[in-house]
C-alpha cells in the first residue's frame, strides 16, 4: 500500500492488481481486503483469480497437496462476491478481470482486447502490427542480455516475425474481444475472417443466457456467462472449419452449469484444466470433455 500511496501522489491515473482465491482465503477475508483496495484504488483495479499452471513451482506444490486452493464452488462464490462489491462501489467490470469507474478504463490494455496494433519492443515483448494490409505477429528475445546483443548487432531484438492468416487474426479478435463487456463487432469479425460465426451456436448460447446480441450488431457475453467464458469461446471457436470441437458435450456442460437442476446426468466427475486428472474436479455431464473453465485467464481451446 505504500507503493500505491506514492503512485497516487505522483500520477493522475493509476491502478494496482490483486490475486484472490488464494490458499485458505475466506469470503469474509476477501471482502475486507477488496473493500480496502477499493478505498486505495480510486478508479481502477485488476482482480485475478489464482490459477495453477503446469510446469511451475506452484503446480508442483499444489499437486503434492502443499498448496491447497479453494474448490470450484468457493471460487465461484469469490468471483460473484467480487462483482457485487465492485459494482456497489461504482467500479463495474468492463473486462472479465478489470474494474473501473466509467471513463477510467485502461486505454493501454483496450488496444490488446480490441485487436488494434501495438509494438513489442523490450525483452520478451509480443507485438501485433498491420503492414501492407497483413497482420504481423512479433516476439522478442526473452533474456535481457541476449536481447541487448541482438539489438546491438541487428538493430532489433526480434526472434519471431510472422504473418497471421485471416482466420488467425479473426480468432484472436474473438478470443480477446469477448473478454470485454462490450463484446465484439460481428461485422468486423466477418471482415477479418471472411466468414460468419455460426448463427445456430450463437442462438444456443443466447437461449442459455450466456451471450446476447445488441441492436448495433455486437456479440457480448452476459454476466452469467462470464464465469464460463472459456467454454463459450470454445463453442464459438468451433465454428472455424479448421477447428472441429465436439459440440454435444460442450452444450451439455454449459446447460449443466447455467441450469444445474434441470440437466440430466449432472454430477459425473470432469477433468478440470490445469489440475491432476486423478483428482476430484468439478461436475459436468461428460467425464471425457474438458471445458477449460478459468475465471481469470482465457486460453486457446485445447
Amino acid at each position: 500500500l505504500d507503493a500505491v500511496a506514492i503512485a497516487r501522489s505522483i500520477f493522475g491515473r493509476y491502478s494496482f492488481d490483486l490475486i484472490y482465491a488464494r490458499p485458505q482465503q475466506s469470503l469474509d477475508a476477501w471482502a475486507a481486503e477488496l473493500k480496502r483496495a477499493i478505498a486505495e484504488a480510486a478508479e481502477h483495479l485488476s482482480l485475478y483469480q489464482l490459477t495453477i499452471e503446469p510446469d511451475t513451482p506452484f503446480y508442483g506444490l499444489h499437486k503434492a497437496g502443499k498448496l491447497p486452493v479453494p474448490d470450484e464452488d468457493l471460487a465461484r462464490d469469490l468471483y460473484d462476491l467480487t462483482q457485487v462489491i465492485c459494482a456497489d462501489a461504482s467500479l463495474p467490470a468492463y473486462e472479465i478481470s478489470n474494474h473501473a469507474r466509467p471513463g477510467a478504463e485502461c486505454r493501454h490494455n483496450l488496444v490488446y482486447w480490441r485487436g488494434h496494433d501495438y509494438a513489442g519492443i523490450g525483452p520478451g515483448a509480443h507485438g501485433r502490427l498491420t503492414i501492407d494490409g497483413r497482420r504481423i505477429a512479433t516476439e522478442t528475445e526473452k533474456r535481457p542480455e541476449a536481447w541487448l546483443m541482438r539489438v546491438e548487432t541487428s538493430g532489433a531484438g526480434l526472434t519471431v516475425s510472422e504473418k497471421l492468416t485471416a482466420g488467425e487474426t479473426a480468432d484472436e479478435y474473438l478470443l480477446m474481444g469477448l473478454r470485454l463487456v462490450e463484446g465484439i463487432d460481428l461485422e468486423r469479425y466477418k471482415a477479418l475472417s471472411g466468414r460468419t460465426l455460426d448463427p445456430e451456436r450463437i442462438s444456443f448460447l443466447r437461449d442459455e443466457g450466456a451471450v446476447e446480441t445488441t441492436a448495433d450488431g455486437r456479440l457480448r457475453v452476459t454476466q452469467s456467462g462470464f464465469p464460463l467464458l472459456d467454454a463459450v469461446v470454445a463453442d464459438l471457436y468451433g465454428t472455424n472449419e479448421e477447428e472441429v470441437i465436439d459440440e454435444e458435450p460442450l452444450e451439455r456442460f454449459i446447460v449443466g452449469i447455467l441450469h444445474p437442476r434441470t440437466t440430466e446426468g449432472a454430477g459425473a466427475p470432469v477433468e478440470v484444466a490445469d489440475e491432476d486428472p486423478d483428482s476430484e474436479g468439478g461436475t459436468a455431464p461428460d467425464a471425457d470433455f474438458d471445458p477449460g473453465v478459468s475465471f481469470a485467464h482465457l486460453r486457446y481451446p485445447s
